[in-house]
């Protein structure tokens, strides 16, 4: 079976890709999680799901824009 790879990234790990400030990237966390939460899903605080960052910000894994 393999094993799915499921990484939360903290702010750090926003500024790093985006080359933003700290403070953006905690509105950009913050945002992301509002989508999540509102979809029904549970967030962690602080913490923001790998996948839908990149989802997001460089578009779906086909490549495309989302």
């Amino acid at each position: 079976m393999e094993q799915q790879n499921h990484r939360m990234l903290t702010v750090t790990d926003i500024t790093e890709r985006l080359a933003v400030s700290k403070s953006t990237a905690y509105v950009i966390m913050r945002e992301l999680n509002e989508e999540l939460a509102a979809k029904g899903l549970r967030v962690i605080p602080g913490r923001v799901s790998e996948s839908h960052f990149n989802a997001v910000y460089f578009g779906d894994e086909e490549g495309g824009a989302r």
